[in-house]
């Protein structure tokens, strides 16, 4: 699992589904996202497609990764694009992925040392719960919210 830190969006991300980054922060790919605020990671998901964007010449471009580009992902994508200018995000400035999950589980997997987590940080999520096949991502949500790091 890879955290990502969604403050300001993590309402947006959650009701949607969906999670982006910048191309240059977000170069490798992942099976499943958590959402990280306030010292916990408040939401997992498991990626079921990855889409790059660019805008270029006046018209946006999309890019499947992984999954199939749909009308209804390109809808969400200018979706986050909106909700982003609300805090200041210009989503055309340079190339974003957005991460679409299944759907977004509540979790808190709460971290105990001094301080906020300062950078995105990687779970390996069968050593962390112990088990070699991955349960439900509900599952895991419930489980990783009785555990805490560091």
């Amino acid at each position: 699992m890879k955290m990502y830190g969604a403050g300001t969006t993590l309402q947006f991300n959650k009701k949607a589904n969906v999670y982006y980054d910048t191309l240059a922060h977000s170069p490798q790919n992942y099976p499943y996202i958590g959402l990280y605020t306030d010292k916990a990671v408040r939401g997992i998901g498991k990626v079921n497609a990855v889409i790059v964007t660019e805008f270029a010449d006046n018209v946006l471009m999309y890019r499947a990764e992984q999954g199939e580009i749909t009308d209804e992902r390109k809808q969400t994508i200018l979706e986050a694009i909106e909700d982003g200018k609300k805090y200041g995000y210009n989503l055309l400035r340079c190339p974003h992925k957005y991460f679409f999950v299944e759907q977004f589980f509540q979790t808190e997997y709460k971290k105990t040392s001094y301080g906020g987590a300062r950078f995105v940080k990687v779970f390996d999520l069968n050593k962390l719960l112990g088990i070699d096949e991955l349960p439900s991502t509900e599952e895991i949500a419930n489980i990783l919210a009785e555990k805490t790091w560091e």
